[in-house]
């Protein structure tokens, strides 16, 4: 990590503070950073070597605003209990931004636990169901069966929430 602008190479302080501004909108995987840059670097008429951005990359990481772990971990999270997503849309989120299928799966895998899955498809069934509302309807429950799905439930977990739901 460089403490001063005339440490580093023009060519790297460029990119450098070309990826900080990338990443202050919001947090970001390095296969889009990486990405990012060699676009950046296009654009702007510059030919860094892949070393340069290697280099780049490195130092974001070692200033820990990259760190793809803990990305997979949060995105992951805050899909499935803050907004009530089920691992199809998460799965989906994930590969719209690039990210590798393995290291999807892998992250499903870890995170996506059944107890966590059933906790998210309680709190999205009780938001869909009215107070008072009769929870013996087929209609009702039809309507909240379609309504998981479409949130990215797989209907094996659905079914089995309903059954220790009520």
């Amino acid at each position: 990590m460089a403490l001063f602008k005339s440490d580093l190479p023009p060519i790297i302080h460029q990119l450098e503070t070309a990826a900080y501004r990338y990443l202050s909108s919001r947090p970001r995987f390095s296969h889009e950073v990486v990405s990012f840059l060699q676009t950046y670097a296009h654009d702007h008429s510059l030919s860094p070597k892949t070393d340069d951005i290697n280099q780049v990359i490195t130092s974001l990481k070692r200033q820990s605003y990259l760190d793809d772990a803990d990305l997979y971990r949060k995105i992951t999270l805050h899909y499935l209990e803050d907004k009530l997503k089920g691992p199809l849309l998460i799965r989906q989120y994930l590969l719209k931004r690039g990210c590798p299928p393995d290291r999807i799966q892998a992250t499903l895998d870890r995170f996506v636990t059944p107890k966590r899955l059933q906790t998210s498809l309680s709190k999205l069934m009780t938001k869909k169901i009215k107070r008072g509302a009769d929870t013996s309807s087929y209609q009702l429950k039809a309507k909240i069966v379609r309504y998981c799905l479409s949130r990215g439930f797989p209907a094996s977990s659905i079914y089995t929430a309903f059954d220790d739901w009520g």
